[in-house]
This record gives C-alpha cells, sequence and structure tokens, in this order.
C-alpha cells in the first residue's frame, strides 16, 4: 500500500513508485473522453480505471481494499480479484523500496485526493488539444501530448508527404491530422516501421485504432494481427489464417472493403497498399500516390473470381461498370 517506513524517533519517511507520465495521461485521457455518464458515475468511473490500470487509489475512496483503514460508511466496490491483485506482493527496483523495503511490497499504491485528482485534471486538460490540427510551430503542444523528439521529423515528414500528394487536386481524409493522430503513428512507428513501410498502411491502421479507443473498444484483434504480421509472407499468412480458424484470435475486418467489394477469401487480411498493389493496375496507384492517401474515397470496384481449368482463379475487377480488368 503506502511506501512508508518509520524509524523510531524520527517522522514518517515517504515516498511514491507510481510515476505519472505523459502516455499515462494520454491513456487516462483517451478513457474520459468515451464517458457519457453523470457526474458521479464518471468520477467512480475514472476511479476505477485508475485502479484497475495502474493500482492506485485514495483511502477514503470506494477502492482502498484495507477495510482497518478505509471509511466504514464506504464499502469496498471492486471485485475479489481486484482486491487480492492488489494486496499482492510484488518485487520493485525502485532504490528506495530496495532500501528500505527489501524491495517487496504490495501492488497497490495509496495517494492522497487531492493527487489522485491532479492526475484526472490533468488528462482532462490534454484532452483540450488532442483533437485540434496539429502545429507544428508549436512545439509544446507537441510534449503535451506525447511526441517525443525523436520522432517529430518523421512524422513531420509524413505530414509533409500528404500535402505534397495533395497538391494534384485529389480527395482524400488526411489533410488535417490531429494531435491523437501523431500519437498512434508515432506509436505505431515505434513498433512496426521495419515491416509497415507506406505512409497509408500507417494511416489506416491508425484510423482503426483511433477510432476503437476513443470508444473505448477492444482492440485485441487488430493488437493480434500485428503480432503475427500476416502481410510479411505466405506462412505468416498461412499461421495467422490457421490460428482464426482454431479461434485462438479473432480475425480482422478486411481493410478497404467498402472500397473494394471483393469476396471474402480476396486478400482478406493484407495491408491497403497490398491490396491496391493486386487488384489496381499501376498507372492508377501512381496517378493518386496510393502508397500516401490510398484511392479514391469515393470510387468502388466490384472483384469477382473467375475460375481456371486448374481450380485456381484469377480475380475480375470492374470500376463502376466503366472499366474491367483481370488481375
Amino acid at each position: 500500500m503506502t511506501r512508508e517506513i518509520t524509524y523510531q524517533g524520527e517522522a514518517p519517511y515517504k515516498w511514491s513508485c507510481f510515476q505519472w507520465t505523459t502516455p499515462r495521461k494520454i491513456e487516462l485521457a483517451r478513457f474520459v473522453q468515451t464517458l457519457d455518464g453523470t457526474r458521479d458515475e464518471n468520477k467512480f468511473a475514472k476511479d476505477k480505471f485508475l485502479v484497475q490500470t495502474w493500482g492506485i487509489y485514495y483511502l477514503d475512496g470506494y477502492f482502498n481494499p484495507d477495510d482497518e483503514t478505509r471509511d466504514d460508511r464506504r464499502e469496498f466496490r471492486g471485485s475479489d480479484e481486484l482486491r487480492q491483485e492488489l494486496t499482492r506482493e510484488v518485487s520493485c527496483t525502485n532504490p528506495k523500496c530496495i532500501s528500505h523495503l527489501n524491495g517487496k511490497h504490495e501492488w497497490g499504491e495509496v495517494f492522497s485526493r487531492k493527487r489522485i485528482h491532479s492526475f484526472i485534471a490533468d488528462a482532462e486538460k490534454a484532452n483540450e488539444s488532442r483533437y485540434d490540427k496539429v502545429d507544428w510551430r508549436k512545439p509544446a503542444l507537441l510534449t503535451e501530448n506525447g511526441i517525443e523528439q525523436e520522432y517529430r521529423p518523421i512524422l513531420k515528414r509524413i505530414c509533409d508527404a500528404i500535402r505534397k500528394a495533395e497538391s494534384t487536386g485529389a480527395v482524400h481524409f488526411y489533410d488535417e491530422l490531429d494531435y491523437e493522430d501523431l500519437s498512434v503513428l508515432q506509436r505505431l512507428h515505434q513498433q512496426y516501421s521495419d515491416s509497415i513501410k507506406s505512409i497509408f498502411d500507417l494511416l489506416a491502421i491508425m484510423d482503426i485504432y483511433k477510432w476503437l479507443e476513443t470508444s473505448n473498444e477492444d482492440t485485441s484483434a487488430y493488437d493480434d494481427w500485428l503480432a503475427f504480421r500476416p502481410w510479411e509472407s505466405d506462412n505468416k499468412m498461412n499461421e495467422y489464417k490457421g490460428a482464426v480458424q482454431r479461434g485462438e484470435v479473432q480475425g480482422i475486418d478486411r481493410f478497404l472493403s467498402r472500397n473494394f467489394n471483393r469476396p471474402s477469401d480476396c486478400y482478406p487480411y493484407h495491408l491497403p497498399t497490398q491490396i491496391f498493389d493486386k487488384l489496381l493496375p499501376l498507372q492508377k496507384r501512381m496517378e493518386r500516390a496510393t502508397n500516401v492517401i490510398g484511392c479514391e474515397p469515393f470510387e468502388t470496384y466490384t472483384v469477382s473470381a473467375s475460375p481456371m481449368p486448374d481450380e485456381e482463379h484469377e480475380w475480375v475487377v470492374e470500376l463502376d461498370d466503366r472499366e474491367e480488368w483481370k488481375i
């Protein structure tokens, strides 16, 4: 619980293991953005998120697992599993914990009500700018929204590439990236820059995560898809498809399903730009810089299978009854 020790004749010595960082502020800010209950319901939900995610709570709140120190007018409102988790002994590498507590203490950590509320207020303040258009002339806002110095040149190049691609007058949806967009792009680039090279692939995945996270929806299907990396090779694709068929993971929704009306076995788990490479002629890809801003948002391609003598098939692609080609 409290990181505290009292030596004879001295005042209690206190310290904290939990550190309030920008990534944690952004994570809490995303959660706060999803709340739509009453004031009391939202307050309870924030306290519950803090204790379940990081094990932090205040003494007179509903999530203090210690019956002796909790206000007797408030019952513990967490599950038995949460109580056990909060009181579970963990090993800690904090030098102060090693020095004073032999590196062992409970996972849960108590803070003052004022300190807990300061975390929440900080996250709510972050929400004021998270959905503003990025202003590269204001580095303080980049810092406030968790954009690290080393990734700013990379993210700026992405924005510049989008601006260059749109100079042809092409219609797309990425002309005004906000700070939340940059935050998700940064995370994706940190983890997958060795495998996901095209800007549009990053943008398409960014869209999905941004929508799921701001809606407080489950991201596990896409987490698993990214972990398997099925777009990298036939072997990895087969491994992923096998895991989906066995029910070990949930398959993702097909990318570009509105633009490319196609059978369920037509590139269901590939990256968006791989779908362009498979189904669009080179000239069409070059005309729009599809690797940066994707295909025309309002064009619809109908894809059908054409039987072949050897029981395989090729894909027939038709654009709005105007053009047709085979792949």
